[in-house]
């Protein structure tokens, strides 16, 4: 099974892949970790499969975008030269979760993942 309990430092270490994109599935979709096969979540009441590609595919992580706005988050990414920053923020001052990725995705992703689970 998938560890969950993650400190901020682990968060930021993830790199982009099926781990970071079932902690994504869990904790940020709220899908179940699936029990038939390591890696997948639940689909329905007897289907399994792997999560999507959040932390790669940015068709995928506008659903995370989707889900935190949902969930009353405010949102901002940006760009300097190849890194990518993304913000997850309650407040007027932008001061809220912040992550940085090679890759705009990997970026929301993380910061994601650090504003759901308060780190």
């Amino acid at each position: 099974m998938i560890q969950t309990a993650l400190t901020r430092e682990q968060v930021l270490a993830l790199k982009p892949g099926n781990n970071l994109d079932l902690i994504v599935a869990i904790e940020v979709m709220g899908h179940e970790a699936g029990e038939f096969k390591d890696g997948w979540i639940k689909l329905g009441p007897k289907f399994e499969g792997c999560p999507k590609r959040y932390s790669s595919d940015m068709s995928a992580v506008w659903e995370v975008v989707n889900a935190m706005s949902k969930k009353k988050w405010n949102f901002v990414a940006s760009t300097e030269g190849e890194d990518w920053e993304a913000t997850f923020y309650w407040d007027a001052n932008r001061t809220g979760f912040e992550a940085n990725g090679i890759r705009a995705a990997e970026a929301i992703c993380k910061a994601a993942l650090l504003a759901v689970l308060d780190l």
